[in-house]
């Protein structure tokens, strides 16, 4: 196996690990329970395009502000705390 097999291999098991900590999260209440596993992983993998979105990356003073509003805005959406 070389090294880029490799690579995405672990990036393959780091995203399983993830999506079980989602799942644990769904049981407890912390996560909704009617947003699908597959629904996470492909939001997730969108979220890493985005991150390599040049012109999106312009609007930011620096890569972890961009990264910190996408947190925000996949954990929160757009809605104040006010009105959710």
């Amino acid at each position: 196996m070389g090294l880029l097999e490799y690579v995405n291999a672990q990036s393959e098991v780091a995203m399983e690990r993830v999506l079980d900590d989602f799942e644990q999260a769904q049981k407890e209440g912390y996560v909704r329970p009617d947003i699908k596993r597959a629904f996470i992983r492909y939001q997730m993998f969108k979220m890493q395009e985005v991150l390599n979105d040049e012109a999106l990356f312009q609007a930011y003073d620096n890569l972890q502000e961009l990264i910190t509003e996408l947190t925000n805005f996949f954990f929160y959406g757009l809605l104040t705390p006010n009105n959710t």
